[in-house]
């Protein structure tokens, strides 16, 4: 079993850190039509269900509706936007995806401000599903020229997506806002007895990088809304 050092807690956490602002949401409806999914797991041919164990909604059938939305660690924390897993459903090209950085130089052990922003492109609205353990986390990785990623040693990536899922609806043109950082800085293991911990190994050597955001989209949104790579220096 691995430690994780309070620093590394603190870096990982900097990965999923989501700007706390007035969110300015339309009245809730109620769902009056069959919401999307069932929540049934799929089934294998000998009968036993397969996929992902995800706890059920404590709120099936609420919608989330928002013109923007620029807290969504504070809408999703509480699990009011909970919602069962999407059984049948693809983004298409409907939502708009956008990072940008406060700079595209950091130095070694530097912070760089990452700026999300997703859009509903379409004329309806478009609900947008995200793993929450609690919060919803975009997770921050740098990739050299072979495309090896270099913050984290091998065996300390981190995992694929789980937990709950939330349902954010977006109305026409509706924004949700994300703004995290990401440290220029990479660890390694250090042996404590039978038992190791992840410990920080200074920054980053200077270089080009892709700054990759890993989204934590819940169903079948295909490679598009996997990442997004963007360059970053540093010197």
């Amino acid at each position: 079993m691995h430690r994780l050092s309070a620093r590394v807690w603190s870096t990982l956490a900097a990965a999923s850190c989501l700007v706390a602002t007035a969110c300015t949401p339309r009245q809730r409806i109620p769902i009056k039509e069959v919401p999307i999914g069932t929540g049934a797991p799929p089934v294998d041919n000998d009968g036993s269900k397969s996929g992902p164990t995800i706890p059920p909604s404590r709120n099936p059938g609420n919608e989330c509706l928002f013109d923007k939305a620029d807290d969504l660690d504070g809408i999703v924390r509480g699990g009011d936007c909970d919602s069962d897993p999407p059984v049948s459903y693809a983004l298409g090209e409907r939502l708009g995806v956008k990072v940008t950085l406060s700079s595209p130089d950091v130095v070694p052990g530097g912070k760089v401000e990452v700026r999300i922003t997703l859009e509903n492109l379409s004329k309806e609205k478009l609900p947008v599903y995200f793993y929450r353990d609690p919060t919803v986390t975009f997770p921050l990785l740098a990739m050299n020229a072979r495309g090896k990623e270099v913050v984290f040693p091998e065996g300390a990536q981190p995992e694929a997506f789980s937990g709950s899922i939330a349902r954010i609806v977006l109305f026409p043109g509706g924004k949700i806002y994300v703004s995290t950082k990401f440290e220029a800085v990479r660890f390694k293991w250090r042996k404590t007895g039978k038992d190791r911990e992840l410990i920080e190994a200074g920054g980053l050597p200077k270089g080009e990088y892709q700054l990759r955001v890993r989204f934590p989209f819940a169903g079948n949104v295909g490679k598009r809304y996997s990442k997004y790579d963007l360059p970053l220096r540093v010197k």
